[in-house]
Formats: structure tokens, C-alpha cells, sequence
């Protein structure tokens, strides 16, 4: 089952991924080098009023491609786990 838990995420100019919480807490397995991959798990974990940092740096293209496939999942409210064992 999908958990919702980012609350916010950063995207520094370095190409490196902050992800917290409602508490403020990281997200250790969310974090780390920018990837599509990590992009739409994260987006797939935010929350409905998630706070994005530093994203308009990243390509319309790479932006689109996680959006496209967000809202293929959107309503199936399967985990990442799950959607990457279909």
C-alpha cells in the first residue's frame, strides 16, 4: 500500500536530493543524486501539498516523464515496491 510521507524536497545545483517529512526529518533512501527513477518515487510519495525546491532547474522533458508516469499511478494507490514488480 502507498504510504504519502515527502513533505518537502530540495534540488541543490549540485544535482543532489534532499527529502523530508512532515517533522522535518530525512528521508535517507529518498535522498542522495539526482535520477528520474528517485524523481518519480518521490513524486509518487509526496504528499498533496509537498514543497519543491530547485526543480525549475531540471529539463521540461525529465519534468514531463515523471509527470506522465505519476499520472498513469496516480489512482492505483500502489507502493513503489509494487509498481516495480507489475
Amino acid at each position: 500500500m502507498l504510504i504519502k510521507r515527502v513533505a518537502d524536497v530540495f534540488l541543490f545545483p549540485t544535482g543532489t536530493l534532499a527529502v523530508c517529512d512532515i517533522f522535518g526529518n530525512q528521508i535517507p533512501e529518498l535522498q542522495g543524486h539526482y535520477s528520474i527513477e528517485k524523481h518519480k518515487r518521490i513524486r509518487l510519495e509526496a504528499l498533496s501539498n509537498c514543497m519543491w525546491h530547485g526543480f525549475d532547474q531540471l529539463p521540461l522533458g525529465f519534468i514531463q516523464a515523471v509527470t506522465n508516469w505519476h499520472n498513469y499511478f496516480r489512482d492505483k494507490n500502489l507502493s513503489w515496491d509494487e509498481i516495480n514488480n507489475i
